[in-house]
């Protein structure tokens, strides 16, 4: 009996998402009007707790990459859940500010404008 030997070399190149670059990009940004610190720095005066996260975009948004700033921090005197969510180019390396979330929900134009002035102090 004669044995042949069949070898099978598959190979599989998934490409890992690398969650890092795009958070790097918010964290080292400024905004126009918050010159000073990053916005990492300046994010991380205003949240406790603070955690940075990132997944990819699907939808109208696909091939961007979403950056979430989760932690928590004190608003009417009390302490409250916070999410800052980022839009990024990760080839132009820009990105925009989408939402703030207090408590899961969505605040206006005014109220983030109004948190950006006092991350940046």
């Amino acid at each position: 009996m004669k044995t042949r030997l069949y070898s099978f070399v598959f190979l599989a190149i998934v490409a890992a998402f690398d969650s890092s670059r795009s958070i790097q990009i918010v964290q080292s940004g400024r905004l126009g009007n918050c010159s000073s610190p990053t916005l990492g720095q300046a994010v991380d005066r205003v949240f406790s707790s603070l955690d940075w996260t990132a997944s990819k975009a699907s939808g109208e948004l696909a091939g961007s990459v979403l950056v979430y700033a989760n932690g928590t921090l004190q608003f009417k005197g009390q302490e409250t859940d916070a999410q800052l969510q980022f839009v990024v180019n990760e080839q132009t390396g820009s990105f925009d500010v989408v939402a703030l979330r207090l408590n899961g929900v969505s605040q206006s134009n005014e109220i983030m404008t109004a948190f950006f002035a006092k991350a940046c102090e």
